[in-house]
């Protein structure tokens, strides 16, 4: 009898392996999906009683935290950079879809500030807790085989979620909307629970590889991968785009506000726009993308893109 209960957890975590692609999938759908909800409520509030105008100060503040965040958090949690921070960021999401249900509609720029601070800081750290939980879930074996559902399962949540905004918004308004975005968070929270002794199996199975190996092995002093001129390369390009994707991003939102004045209109807008945007993405990859890469060098792809991105600007510009 003692053995059949020593076996139990063996057996629980072993039936939850063969179902782990589909709790993963499943997770990040209503991750992505919860996220783009909370996001566009707290953002078309935003822009409602506040303006694009003030949308630099949200940049500006977000990556100011995100990078302490990094220097001073993510050096510290070094093996918890997984399912715990994705733990610790799924709480403070359904708290904020919550209390702004609470607060909104509100019209004070520094609350609305805070809550979109938070909402786009939440789901920058809850994308990156997820890069790293998968990586501990996977092989890379494993991880060509099920990465792409996974992402597209994300892909699926964000564009639902977009395209469903406005239906709801018309039968419960915004404050329905974010009660039931928490409720879409505190389910997603069950699921990650799941996920939690499928990871510890996996880390301590890593931990035993990397002991044996280590036995055998030499010391091997290498170049730090930051000196490296392909890794300086891409933090200029890394730079450059996070430039861009942030004017472009205020310049959208300033016209976009200007032409739908009523906080739903613009919410619904934003929903099927972000939707429609995701579906490009989708049938780019699918249909275009790879027949590029096939005819092309990547050298070449990267330099016509920034005259593209040009063209796109000046004809957005004039028109």
């Amino acid at each position: 009898m003692a053995e059949n209960i020593a076996m139990a957890p063996a057996h629980s975590v072993a039936g939850s392996r063969e179902n782990l692609p589909h709790l993963v999938a499943g997770f990040f759908m209503l991750l992505k999906a919860s996220n783009n909800l909370l996001y566009l409520s707290v953002l078309t509030t935003f822009l409602e009683n506040v303006g694009a105008h003030s949308l630099p100060w949200v940049y500006l503040s977000v990556n100011i935290v995100f990078i302490v965040f990094q220097f001073q958090f993510m050096s510290r949690i070094v093996g918890y950079e997984g399912h715990w921070l994705l733990s610790l960021a799924n709480w403070p999401a359904a708290v904020l879809s919550f209390a702004a249900a609470f607060v909104f509609p509100a019209n004070t720029m520094p609350v609305l500030l805070i809550f979109l601070v938070m909402a786009m800081l939440i789901d920058l750290v809850s994308t990156q807790a997820f890069t790293a939980m998968i990586n501990h879930f996977f092989s890379v074996a494993e991880s060509r085989r099920f990465t792409p559902v996974i992402y597209a399962s994300g892909s699926f949540g964000f564009i639902i979620s977009g395209l469903l905004l406005k239906f709801v918004l018309d039968f419960v308004g915004i404050r329905g909307l974010l009660v039931g975005n928490g409720m879409i968070i505190l389910i997603s929270a069950i699921i990650l629970q799941l996920l939690k002794p499928i990871e510890q199996a996996r880390l301590a199975e890593a931990d035993e590889a990397d002991q044996s190996s280590s036995a055998g092995s030499t010391e091997i002093v290498s170049e730090s991968s930051l000196q490296h001129p392909l890794a300086r390369l891409l933090n200029i390009s890394s730079f450059l785009i996070l430039f861009n994707k942030y004017l472009v991003d205020f310049l959208f939102a300033a016209a976009v506000a200007t032409y739908f004045t009523r906080g739903n209109d613009l919410a619904a807008f934003m929903g099927v726009f972000a939707a429609s945007a995701d579906f490009a993405v989708i049938g780019l990859q699918t249909f275009v993308m790879h027949r590029v890469f096939a005819a092309f060098s990547i050298g070449k792809i990267l330099a016509a893109m920034p005259l593209i991105l040009t063209v796109l600007c000046f004809a957005a510009s004039f028109s």
